[in-house]
């Protein structure tokens, strides 16, 4: 990413990864850029997007949300607890759960994550999980979605 002052004048430039594993034609995955120094006034922003193919394992994608909600956290500015069930016939670990917060305006306003807490679900397996967002104007969020992925068990 990087971002320019109104001259167009090069302010600072920073580069992350997306938060899934592996994104599949037509899917959209959240990302998160940091800024480690202090940025200046900046007017616009370029992003560029580098992906090459996928030479490895597919994640697992068969999971299900049963349920989720999320409110203001006692520690953490918002909080999402919900269950997941593994709706495939195949074992799953490194269960991860991506959060994408929206405002009224449907404008992405943030993403986080948790791992599962256990070493593997099984198939037709459920847990509940909770993710402790960093974001911190919970007022501005209006809804959210969730992604899950993992990989199978050898």
């Amino acid at each position: 990413m990087t971002l320019r002052d109104e001259a167009g004048t090069l302010v600072a430039s920073e580069s992350g990864y997306a938060s899934l594993d592996v994104v599949r034609v037509g899917e959209v995955s959240p990302f998160t850029i940091l800024f480690f120094s202090e940025v200046g006034d900046w007017s616009t922003y370029e992003v560029t997007v580098e992906a090459s193919e996928a030479n490895f394992l597919e994640s697992y994608r068969d999971f299900e949300v049963i349920s989720s909600s999320g409110t203001t956290g006692d520690f953490w500015a918002y909080e999402i607890v919900g269950e997941i069930r593994n709706t495939g016939s195949q074992d799953a670990e490194f269960v991860q759960i991506l959060v994408i917060l929206y405002n009224t305006d449907g404008q992405i306003i943030g993403t986080d994550f948790t791992y599962w807490d256990f070493d593997k679900v099984t198939a037709g397996g459920t847990s509940p999980f909770t993710i402790l967002v960093s974001y911190t104007s919970e007022d501005d969020i209006d809804h959210y979605e969730l992604l899950v992925e993992g990989s199978t068990v050898d």
